[in-house]
């Protein structure tokens, strides 16, 4: 059995993960435009190492986010894979045409993460 799980989404999730990090997000404000129906957490054991989901923007457009624990982050290509798989869900049920991901340019692994 995989000690790595995906979970229900809570807003607290956000703050658990905001101090260990690999990509920061933008918006210090982040966690008051998601929406915990479109997002989803994953658990290692019971430690919480990744969080994302996408955010309406306006009619067919949506924002994408994503957090994960910089100790996990080794892990990182099976776990974009998972939540890749959830946004396509999101995208689906939200009518989305489009998603995007606003990053800094100054954090390389938010970059390779986005490519």
């Amino acid at each position: 059995m995989s000690r790595l799980r995906s979970a229900t989404f809570f807003p607290e999730d956000v703050d658990a993960l905001l101090d260990t990090a690999l990509i920061k997000p933008e918006l210090p404000e982040l966690k008051y435009f998601i929406k915990p129906e479109f997002s989803i957490s994953g658990f290692y054991d019971d430690k919480i190492v990744y969080a994302g989901g996408v955010f309406p923007l306006w009619p067919g457009v949506g924002s994408a986010w994503f957090l994960i624990d910089r100790e996990f982050s080794k892990h990182v290509k099976r776990e974009v894979w998972s939540f890749v798989r959830h946004i396509k869900e999101f995208l689906n049920a939200l009518s989305l045409h489009r998603i995007q991901a606003d990053i800094s340019c100054t954090q390389p692994a938010a970059l390779r993460l986005v490519k």
